[in-house]
């Protein structure tokens, strides 16, 4: 955009010997023009969201919550949680994530509620949305459990063998600790000489 310049301040300068010229305006006005459809728009309009659709919801506010919080534990969408959980793939679905899932995988009477809305899957919620999708998966539930099993078999079978080691060193310990055997026979001659029919002790209870 052009600035005025004071008169008084070209003097002494080039501009001061300039003549006006006489020019052709239309040129001007066709080469550089912009029509209305070409116009950048205003701030305010560029600053205006674009209409968003109405999401429905079909299940209950805090089951609806409960599943949401488990589906953005991994900030990925709703189709690649499902498509993980088809593909057994442990890089977005590991066996602690698996078991959350679990946890709120669909009932027989959500799978009916969200059905019904099948043609319009895409106006439902993130819970919702993944109840559909996850219910196309055959025996998902057994599915998840047998997943969850598969990932955390060597860690337990691993401490169940520590387990076992520690108890079978406890068993020696104690089989072959001569204290402990002293200790044993105490308290049995102790318990032998008090349940005795002793007149003056009599028999302990």
């Amino acid at each position: 955009r052009w600035a005025k310049v004071p008169a008084a301040k070209i003097n002494d300068t080039l501009w001061a010997k300039t003549e006006k010229v006489a020019i052709d305006t239309s040129l001007l006005a066709d080469a550089f023009s912009v029509d209305d459809d070409d116009k950048p728009k205003t701030r305010k309009a560029l600053a205006r969201p674009p209409p968003k659709h109405k999401v429905v919801s079909l299940l209950d506010q805090r089951r609806a919550q409960n599943v949401a919080i488990i589906l953005t534990a991994r900030r990925v969408s709703v189709q690649a949680i499902v498509s993980a959980i088809l593909t057994l793939n442990v890089d977005i679905v590991d066996a602690e994530y698996a078991e959350a899932l679990c946890n709120v995988l669909p009932t027989p009477e959500e799978v009916r509620v969200v059905e019904a809305m099948a043609d319009q899957i895409e106006t439902l919620g993130p819970p919702e949305r993944f109840f559909y999708m996850v219910s196309r998966i055959p025996r998902v539930p057994s599915r998840m459990k047998m997943w969850v099993y598969t990932q955390r078999f060597d860690e337990d079978a691993r401490v169940l063998k520590q387990n076992c080691r520690s108890m079978i060193h406890a068993i020696h310990v104690l089989s072959t600790c001569r204290e402990l055997v002293f200790v044993l026979q105490t308290i049995l001659a102790m318990g032998n000489f008090l349940n005795s029919s002793n007149a003056t002790y009599g028999k302990a209870s």
